[in-house]
């Protein structure tokens, strides 16, 4: 009696997929992908763009960041964190390594110095909210 809500084909109980939607069969579930992981062209130049210009943005501010331990290690993540709550946002609520591989590319072309410690520690927060590490911050979330 189970069928798929998408072509109605009966399906085993041992086969079936649950879905929020209902059940599906295998051969459904294969194609079906979340609307958040499907990326264009636009998004993917929009990021680039605003990655950029953050990176240019931390570029600059750099030269004022002392470093004078793993406390400001760790208020340089949360920075970073913040910035891409706020570019998660301009993306739409995209999600997936295209997005986290183009927003630290961006960040890598637009921050003009060296790599070092602080970039590479704002990379990781810059880059999380898109990865699914789930460290968003509360008043940013969905």
């Amino acid at each position: 009696m189970l069928k798929c809500i998408d072509c109605d084909s009966q399906i085993c109980p041992k086969c079936m997929v649950q879905c929020p939607v209902g059940n599906r069969c295998p051969n459904c579930t294969k194609r079906f992908t979340s609307h958040v992981l499907q990326v264009d062209s636009k998004v993917i130049v929009r990021c680039l763009l605003v990655s950029i210009v953050v990176g240019f943005l931390f570029g600059l501010l750099q030269i004022f960041i002392p470093l004078d331990g793993i406390y400001m290690l760790f208020f340089v993540y949360l920075f970073g964190v913040f910035a891409g709550n706020i570019m998660f946002k301009l993306t739409g609520h995209k999600l997936g390594h295209k997005i986290a591989v183009t927003i630290a590319a961006g960040i890598l072309i637009g921050s003009f110095s060296s790599i070092n410690l602080t970039l590479i520690i704002f990379i990781f927060g810059v880059v999380s909210p898109f990865s699914g590490w789930n460290l968003s911050l509360p008043w940013f979330r969905r």
